[in-house]
């Protein structure tokens, strides 16, 4: 049993687009248990493992398209299910494909939008401050680099005003104090300090970017959002840590982040391109967990990420070459009949002889009715090339132009294909058939969303309706003046159902007034002519 995917002639991408989701779907739900897992590990391991899960959905199209591919047996695209509603759906109006496209660019740039207006207002901001150059501040700037090991330089600036305390830049790291932090005691300027270097250390800019870059291709899906917060709070308490590991008595710690985050608030909109140091809604667990002496406090080395980074990139591979099989609708084929040997056939009815002018009706043999036993139905046949169409009509039964009921059942079902080449096929292929049953599709066809095909439908219907005619005349009665007037036994498929074949005739009667109006060059022209 496998899962379908849907697949729309309107939506090409559909198939792809929900297979990607499911894939980042898995890859989320891995993040999450292995971040369960660790939970009694340190807070920098689990911001990792979030990370990586959301940075792994951002790179998994471009992965995708990058690998070679292995085909999911239990997952498939089946064209046929899908495509035949929603193109018939959208022949009439808008394409609905075309809508969900436009709905998901529209929100993925409402959240690029919500990024860029965040670094417009740190660069305004990071305008409006001064640079600090007194020596006590620098001090102690070198002092808590050299604590936390950090070899890159980093610009520090004062606002003008209450600014919550907060660092942005990835190329060009900032720090920002407020213009109160001149009244800070020793202590509270070193916790700070080392709480906005812990950041740059880390490279927690970087990583909020890759966030922000995964919730706008993924705006719709929870869980991207799920793994952003996630982000965000293992972020904050991990750079806790690596200030309680540089000797900070936790309670004193603790006092410092209720001052600040008391003192000043965050800008809304510098904080999508920045890290501040207290936000309130996260200030209650940030506390319990500085004042838990039992968790683990650990940083993740450069080597150790280097390692997780590249276990992530194996376990990722496999993801990005999933694929789902392609499935073909099954056809249920038709067994010939094989011909009835004369020495089987019952002896016919002996006509007495009849006196000279006479005439003697004979009573009509039945045709044989051919019997149909449908065929286990076997494993689908691979798709063939996109660009050969005509093998896909012939693909739909094993016997084409025969006129029985299975062929023209087969051609209708191509008639509805997502490939309009496909189609144009088969409608073309109907026309050429004598049978009644054929005029309804063609008619329906005359509405399809492909110009190509209306035009090769038009031009069935007029080679049919051209046959039809001519049979007409030619089908006159001959009288006859002597001899035995002996009707013909009818035979065929006609007797099977002949209200269909009334319908179809009595549509083809309404449309004679136009079919006459169609340009005589066009009758006979194959689908493959381009109109």
């Amino acid at each position: 049993m496998s899962i379908p995917l849907p697949a729309s002639a309107d939506a090409p991408w559909l198939a792809s687009a929900v297979w990607l989701v499911a894939r980042g779907t898995v890859l989320l739900a891995a993040a999450a248990l292995l971040a369960s897992a660790l939970r009694g590990r340190s807070a920098a391991s689990r911001h990792l493992v979030w990370a990586l899960g959301l940075g792994g959905m951002l790179v998994l199209p471009a992965l995708t398209l990058a690998v070679p591919h292995w085909e999911v047996p239990f997952v498939s695209v089946d064209a046929e299910r899908f495509g035949a509603s929603a193109g018939a759906g959208a022949a009439g109006g808008l394409s609905w494909g075309a809508v969900a496209l436009a709905v998901w660019m529209t929100g993925a740039l409402l959240v690029l939008a919500r990024t860029a207006v965040g670094m417009l207002a740190v660069h305004a901001m990071g305008r409006r401050s001064t640079r600090v150059t007194d020596g006590v501040w620098n001090d102690r700037l070198n002092a808590a680099r050299a604590e936390l090991g950090l070899r890159e330089r980093v610009r520090l600036l004062r606002a003008p005003g209450a600014a919550m305390p907060m660092t942005w830049g990835i190329l060009r790291p900032t720090v920002l104090i407020p213009a109160q932090a001149d009244a800070w005691s020793p202590e509270r300027a070193r916790a700070v300090l080392l709480h906005e270097l812990a950041h740059v250390a880390r490279r927690d800019c970087l990583w909020q970017t890759v966030a922000g870059l995964g919730c706008a291709a993924y705006w719709f899906h929870p869980g991207a959002w799920w793994a952003a917060r996630r982000m965000r709070e293992e972020r904050e308490q991990a750079c806790d840590d690596r200030v309680l590991a540089a000797g900070t008595r936790a309670s004193e710690y603790a006092g410092h982040l209720l001052e600040v985050a008391r003192a000043f608030r965050p800008g809304r909109l510098a904080a999508a391109a920045a890290v501040g140091m207290a936000g309130r809604s996260q200030l209650e667990g940030r506390v319990i967990a500085v004042l838990d002496g039992a968790r683990a406090r650990g940083a993740v080395g450069a080597r150790a990420a280097l390692l997780c980074c590249a276990m992530a990139a194996l376990a990722l591979f496999p993801l990005a070459a999933a694929s789902p099989s392609i499935q073909q609708p099954r056809v249920l084929a038709e067994q010939p009949v094989a011909p009835r040997s004369p020495a089987a056939a019952p002896p016919r009815t002996a006509v007495p002889e009849a006196a000279a002018g006479t005439r003697v009706a004979v009573a009509p043999q039945p045709a044989p009715v051919r019997k149909r036993e449908p065929v286990r139905a076997t494993a689908p046949r691979r798709a063939p090339a996109p660009d050969d169409a005509a093998a896909r009509v012939a693909a739909a039964s094993p016997e084409l132009f025969t006129g029985d009921e299975a062929t023209i059942a087969a051609l209708m079902r191509a008639a509805r294909d997502v490939d309009p080449q496909v189609r144009r096929s088969a409608v073309w292929a109907l026309g050429q058939m004598d049978d009644g049953l054929v005029v309804s599709p063609l008619l329906r066809s005359m509405s399809d969303r492909d110009p190509r095909v209306r035009s090769t439908a038009a031009t069935a219907i007029g080679e049919y309706a051209t046959r039809q005619r001519l049979t007409g005349i030619a089908a006159r009665p001959v009288p006859t003046g002597t001899g035995n007037d002996i009707q013909p036994p009818r035979t065929g498929r006609s007797d099977l159902q002949p209200p269909r074949r009334d319908l179809g005739q009595r549509i083809l009667a309404g449309l004679t007034a136009e079919v006459d109006t169609l340009p005589s060059s066009s009758i006979g022209a194959s689908p493959d002519t381009e109109m």
